[in-house]
């Protein structure tokens, strides 16, 4: 079962372990983003990024 990505406890702890949180080829971050842009998570080849909904 995957955890949300904006799911506050994902958030917090990735927040708080900062490069502790990271994985085997895992670069997490914790970004901001403005309640009125509309975002999407891509996944590729098991990569994710955050880019704004209408373009990458």
């Amino acid at each position: 079962m995957l955890i949300p990505r904006d799911d506050k406890c994902l958030v917090q702890v990735v927040g708080e372990l900062q490069s502790e949180a990271n994985g085997h080829c895992a670069q997490l971050k914790v970004v901001s983003i403005p309640d009125d842009v509309r975002w999407v998570i891509p996944k590729a080849n098991g990569s994710e990024h955050v880019s704004e909904q209408h373009r990458t």
